[in-house]
């Protein structure tokens, strides 16, 4: 941290040297001070979309969607599309929005999210898939019509779920990202109670975390898809918030 902030003082202008120092704040269990650090650095900011980045980070773990929306109406990165930006955050914004909505009962409003979902303005950046992330939009919109008692509506969401189409690949890299997308279907499949086909995937997730090719971070994002799937409550299936899903089983104990 000393060093950053040294570095931080001798070249003021450099934003990416600032990104480092708030990640050394957080390293050091020091993430309030990081925040405020970057929150006393507004100029410098939003001029970064990995600055914005690391701010909204934060606000979304606060749950403080206020903040959230009142940083990204003060942006325009428009131009960017490579560097990590607020246009990366903006589904999981409104997907944790919705899915704490429907867990406090306020299934309309839920519901009114997940139905009328866009992709990132243009101003946040450029999101090159304009992907909606259907496969979990759907799956969602179906646990909501389950709450809502309205089973036919639910079965529907699940199964248009399953109609979405994912490339194989057979390229390692393109794996995870490819593999992941499948995750809310072998979940709808499970609502569906076609539990042997949702194994399937999950067996498929867990062959390819043994795959050497994909680096470490990826294997275990991956294994923690099959055990959340296979093991966790409906609450904890979606991994929008990283709490560690622990499974006992009989051979554990």
């Amino acid at each position: 941290v000393a060093h950053f902030r040294k570095a931080v003082r001798t070249e003021q202008t450099d934003l990416y040297v600032k990104h480092e120092l708030f990640n050394a704040l957080v390293a050091a269990g020091k993430r309030a001070e990081g925040v405020r650090y970057l929150e006393s650095e507004k100029k410098a900011v939003q001029s970064s979309p990995l600055l914005v980045h690391d701010l909204l980070t934060v606000y979304l773990d606060r749950d403080d969607y206020t903040r959230f929306d009142a940083l990204c109406g003060n942006v325009n990165f428009s131009p960017n599309f490579q560097i990590s930006g607020p246009h990366n955050l903006w589904l999981r914004r409104q997907f944790q929005e919705a899915v704490q909505l429907a867990q406090k009962g306020r299934l309309e409003r839920a519901l009114e999210i997940l139905r009328d979902m866009k992709p990132p303005s243009a101003h946040l950046g450029i999101e090159s898939f304009k992907d909606l992330e259907d496969d979990r939009r759907y799956y969602h919109m179906g646990r909501v019509y389950e709450q809502m008692g309205d089973m036919d509506k639910a079965r529907s969401c699940w199964e248009k779920a399953l109609t979405f189409e994912h490339g194989m690949y057979y390229e390692p890299g393109f794996w995870f990202g490819a593999w992941n997308k499948r995750y809310f279907q072998a979940l709808s499949l499970q609502k569906l109670g076609r539990n042997t086909e949702a194994t399937v995937f999950f067996d498929a997730l867990e062959l390819i975390t043994r795959c050497p090719d994909l680096p470490v971070t990826a294997r275990e994002a991956m294994m923690d898809l099959v055990e959340r799937g296979r093991f966790a409550s409906d609450e904890e299936k979606d991994p929008l918030w990283k709490t560690v899903v622990k499974v006992e089983t009989k051979a554990e104990e």
